[in-house]
């Protein structure tokens, strides 16, 4: 029997891990707060988007989703209960993806200050899904010196640093409204403190 002098296995790439680990980016706290003083000169609009991101890990249709009464400013809460993007020209809003997205999420000082100074054009705190908000992102880290990064990596900027910083996982994936958590903690009419510890850590980590 022939024998070969080299493993036919050589050119097998194992998958050891998930792809979408892969795919991951996100930013350190520091380059977070490199990001936030180099856009001090961008739109309300636009700072405001970018902090919901950060603070809240909300998805961009549901930054856009928002309505003003959705706000709670006395409890210092958003209720995400929607999602609306800007297709073809025309704006298409719908129920969240699924029923954890569906969620309260709690909203530091600098988030509501901001928020008062949107203008009341409409029934959402933004007047239309601005379609540019990635190319403005871009626009920022170039300016900062920082690396480019997604839009969408915002939210998973958001995880890692609380993650990184002592929150347990559950209360992660439900604070983002991921959907491999059980249903029976969903659409609470309260905010779970759970959930405002979570965003406390991120405010006092970003300061």
């Amino acid at each position: 029997m022939d024998l070969i002098d080299y493993s036919p296995l050589v050119k097998v790439k194992l998958k050891l891990e998930d792809d979408r680990t892969k795919k991951l980016h996100f930013y350190t706290a520091e380059q977070v707060k490199i990001l936030f003083d180099n856009m001090q000169d961008e739109t309300i609009e636009t700072q405001l988007a970018i902090k919901l991101a950060v603070y809240c890990g909300l998805r961009r249709s549901e930054i856009y989703g928002i309505q003003w009464k959705d706000i709670d400013t006395k409890n210092k809460t958003i209720h995400i209960q929607r999602t609306r993007l800007r297709v073809n020209g025309v704006d298409e809003t719908s129920k969240t993806k699924t029923l954890n997205s569906n969620r309260i999420v709690s909203i530091n000082d600098e988030l509501l200050k901001d928020i008062k100074k949107m203008k009341h054009t409409s029934e959402f705190i933004f007047e239309k899904p601005d379609r540019d908000i990635c190319e403005k992102l871009h626009r920022i880290q170039f300016k900062a010196s920082l690396p480019r990064i997604k839009f969408h990596d915002l939210r998973h900027t958001s995880a890692t640093l609380l993650l990184a910083n002592g929150l347990d996982l559950k209360s992660v994936s439900e604070y983002l409204g991921h959907s491999n958590i059980s249903t029976t903690s969903i659409y609470v009419h309260a905010l779970d403190q759970k959930h405002k510890v979570a965003s406390d850590k991120l405010t006092e980590l970003l300061k």
